[in-house]
């Protein structure tokens, strides 16, 4: 029994001992671990991921085959709302998605993209043409000029020499400029009865042909060129235009050789003489080609030349 009270005595000490030296009472290890403070969570940032379980998840995500790429970056997403990687999710599913011609889920997926990552170009151009051809032109517009913007300001890549990068900006530039034009084009023609120096139809004219300085077999390019002449009644040149995009044997070259011909009939001409334009317009293309071509060695050559960026 006095060994009993002998060791409570002395825990009756240690423990006053405690609340004299603390000013509290000392309480047991475990809770004393539960009122330690949660550390706060580390901040998002685009592009970055925040734990290693994390890290494991998208890598399972950009090491997987091709074809099962768009679920597993769903599953991320589900998986890991919050994480810096989601907008590249978005972007591997939105091309997928435009790829296999499904809209719903590339617009809604591209535009989630965009909203973190403006220098995706290629989601920019994607999104500007799909809602040019669909009738949304405001929308188209809107990611058109964001789509020139975002190229002057974006550095080459890698993984493109100077003169693979120097064509990608023309074929970058010319879909921003022909989104535009087309969307204008329609405007004009939603107007009903504008007369045809409306400033509208201008626009369009001007943007159209922009896209087609930058790349010369833009076939869509060429075909919305020539319906635009044709609205401004600039039938001649609507002739050039028509047998342009006729001649690039694109998917707008069926449209563009029957607008062609109808011309034709309505100058009353031989529709025969569609070949003939359509020939001698192949020979134009074949040059701009080849000049475009020289422009691109010659960025290749400059780059060569400069000197390596400091370090």
């Amino acid at each position: 029994m006095k060994l009993i009270r002998f060791g409570t005595a002395i825990f009756a000490i240690s423990w006053a001992i405690g609340v004299s030296i603390t000013g509290q009472e000392q309480q047991p290890p475990e809770q004393q671990q539960a009122e330690l403070p949660v550390p706060a969570p580390l901040p998002r940032v685009v592009g970055q991921v925040n734990t290693e379980e994390e890290h494991q998840a998208w890598l399972a995500v950009v090491s997987a085959e091709e074809a099962q790429k768009p679920q597993m970056a769903k599953n991320f997403l589900s998986e890991w709302p919050e994480s810096g990687m989601t907008p590249h999710a978005h972007y591997i599913i939105a091309l997928k998605a435009y790829a296999a011609q499904e809209y719903s889920d590339f617009v809604m997926h591209g535009e989630a993209a965009l909203k973190e990552l403006p220098s995706a170009v290629d989601l920019s151009s994607s999104l500007a043409f799909y809602f040019a051809e669909t009738k949304k032109y405001d929308q188209a517009i809107s990611y058109a000029e964001k789509l020139i913007q975002a190229i002057s300001t974006i550095e080459r890549p890698d993984n493109l020499n100077a003169a693979q990068w120097a064509q990608n900006v023309d074929q970058l530039q010319s879909t921003g400029y022909y989104a535009m034009g087309r969307s204008q084009l329609g405007k004009f023609v939603e107007m009903e009865g504008a007369p045809t120096d409306d400033p509208v139809l201008l626009s369009a004219i001007s943007n159209l042909s922009k896209a087609v300085a930058a790349n010369p077999v833009d076939d869509y390019a060429h075909f919305r060129l020539g319906a635009a002449y044709q609205a401004q009644e600039e039938y001649d040149k609507a002739v050039v235009s028509f047998a342009r995009a006729a001649a690039t044997q694109g998917p707008a070259a069926g449209p563009a050789k029957s607008s062609l011909i109808k011309i034709l009939e309505f100058k009353r001409k031989d529709p025969s003489e569609a070949e003939k334009a359509i020939a001698k317009e192949l020979d134009y293309l074949k040059k701009q080609q080849q000049a475009k071509q020289s422009e691109y060695q010659k960025a290749a050559q400059a780059a060569a030349q400069s000197p390596p960026p400091q370090q």
